[in-house]
């Protein structure tokens, strides 16, 4: 029981809420003011919408759709130090959630890409920036590289056009920079 400031209203919150314990596929979605799907979670599908009832057609576990400059996702941080926001990708050779086996040498540990329509579906990939392991890997110890990389003109593969290795030597139409 909770006492809200100010009231002698009390209010019962629970440790806990679970909505289809039973696992049936049951989707569920929150409406806000202007957004009858501002959040959607599509059971079918496994994943959570936020915008629309209909993912965006490239399987995310988290979708951001909407028809205008909304279809964005912020992070700030405010705070009186040298840190700032973060988006962090990690990757592991493990089978499970929480195994952390050691990822090996040219493993990606996670990606950046753009994708665009071309009059048939939105599955083909412009460009990316790939972060990945550039050497052995030990405690505390993860040697990487950044990969910037774009597909040709009549193209569907992505080619390597620059790398920062673990040295922070540039290459650009090289994957062996010199230094």
């Amino acid at each position: 029981m909770v006492a809200g400031a100010g009231t002698s209203r009390m209010e019962f919150i629970p440790a806990e809420t679970v909505f289809n314990e039973g696992s049936a596929d049951i989707d569920f979605r929150i409406e806000s003011n202007g957004d009858a799907n501002c959040f959607f979670m599509d059971a079918n599908n496994n994943n959570i919408i936020l915008g629309n009832n209909t993912g965006d057609g490239l399987g995310g576990k988290l979708q951001v759709v909407a028809v205008d400059s909304s279809a964005a996702i912020a992070v700030h941080r405010a705070s009186a130090d040298t840190g700032g926001a973060g988006i962090y990708l990690s990757s592991s050779r493990g089978a499970s959630v929480g195994d952390d086996t050691v990822v090996q040498d040219g493993d990606t540990l996670g990606s950046i890409a753009a994708f665009g329509a071309d009059g048939t579906d939105r599955n083909s990939i412009a460009g990316s920036i790939s972060f990945q392991v550039d050497g052995t890997p030990g405690g505390n110890d993860m040697p990487g590289r950044i990969t910037f990389n774009t597909t040709l003109d009549g193209g569907v593969t992505q080619h390597e056009r620059m790398r920062i290795n673990n040295a922070g030597r540039v290459g650009i139409g090289e994957t062996t920079p010199l230094g």
